[in-house]
């Protein structure tokens, strides 16, 4: 996870003196999920999730809450601290959980992070919380390397030992790309169990000329030869994305599930169509269902959200509705309903010069 923050520099003439201003964004403040119990008679159940920025629109904190219908309230469930360094590189974030018997926050996981002078994330250290000793102990460390252009090109992981107190690798990922600087394939080296730096699974891609991904591949190297094990093919209408994915074992591949997306004007995605491969029918059944509604009066510019979110939408997301497929009423029951609820922040807008 890494947040890059763009700088742009108005040049002018006149002086070299620069103005710090401040610009309104609209962020999103909070998301409210109500699902459908499996029983009617039982209320439905709420979560919610809360977000705080700092001054350059970085997600600091969120706290995520359940609803108690008994005390009609909500109640602190986990919390989500993350820290940037001055180029708004995410180098620690830690997550708790909420103790009722203490009425305390619960350490559970830290992740620390170093960059380079790119802004290439280097190192992630993972830890988890001993509560034996109080402290924090060591998990796992990924390495990564760059080409001059910012690509990816290897990825180590070590496991800590603690009788020896040293680091010992167990995998590395070599990461190849074409001229457009597509990922085009992954080769995954495996130090634990049994294997010995030796190759296990390749990933392969595959592009249109519009950049798009077409093809995904994965395989397994057995008794020397790579043997495909899973592939995602992809499609692309005006307004609407397939992928069909296949799996199967010894190399032969079987249809297993589908994926449709379809996309208004702007590029928002407003549904999301997953089914599942009926052998016994031969055709595609239907499975769940996601729908997207907009405000299409605020823009992508203006907005800013949790990158854990993944909101990619070119207006503000207001709803996502999620159904399931009902064999028994042959349509679609709606399960979950989460609402986005956004507000206007001062954050720090780009350097300018003052005339």
């Amino acid at each position: 996870m890494k947040i890059i923050s763009v700088i742009i520099f108005a040049l002018t003439a006149t002086t070299a003196s620069f103005a710090q201003k401040n610009e309104t964004k609209f962020c999103l403040d909070s998301m409210v999920t109500v699902a459908r119990s499996w029983d009617t008679v039982l209320p439905p159940q709420r979560g919610k999730n809360c977000f705080s920025y700092d001054n350059k629109g970085n997600n600091i904190l969120q706290i995520d809450y359940l609803w108690n219908n008994e005390e009609n309230t909500w109640k602190k469930y986990s919390k989500k601290e993350q820290t940037y360094d001055a180029n708004n590189n995410l180098i620690k974030y830690t997550s708790c959980f909420w103790n009722e018997e203490t009425n305390d926050w619960r350490n559970e996981t830290k992740c620390e992070q170093t960059y380079d002078k790119k802004d290439n994330l280097i190192i992630s250290i993972d830890y988890t919380w001993d509560r034996r000793i109080n402290d924090w102990e060591i998990v796992e460390k990924i390495q990564s390397t760059y080409d001059n252009k910012g690509n990816k090109t290897t990825s180590i992981a070590y496991d800590w030992n603690d009788e020896t107190s040293n680091w010992e690798k167990t995998s590395k990922c070599e990461y190849t790309y074409d001229k457009k600087n597509n990922l085009t394939m992954a080769i995954l080296y495996l130090w634990a169990y049994k294997y010995d730096g030796n190759k296990v699974v390749q990933t392969e891609k595959a592009y249109d000329n519009k950049g798009r991904e077409t093809v995904y591949i994965w395989r397994q190297l057995v008794d020397n030869e790579w043997l495909n094990h899973f592939k995602k093919e992809y499609t692309y209408d005006s307004n609407k994305k397939t992928h069909i994915c296949s799996t199967g074992e010894n190399g032969v591949l079987r249809k297993y599930s589908k994926v449709e997306y379809m996309y208004d004007n702007n590029g928002n995605q407003t549904m999301e169509i997953c089914y599942h491969w009926d052998n016994t029918v031969n055709t595609w059944l239907y499975d769940e269902k996601y729908e997207y509604v907009f405000d299409l009066s605020y823009f992508k510019t203006n907005l800013i959200s949790p990158a854990a979110e993944n909101l990619v939408d070119a207006n503000m997301r207001t709803t996502k509705i999620y159904y399931k497929w009902s064999e028994t009423d042959d349509d679609w029951v709606q399960k979950t309903t989460t609402a986005y609820y956004w507000s206007a922040k001062s954050i720090e807008a780009t350097k300018t010069k003052k005339k």
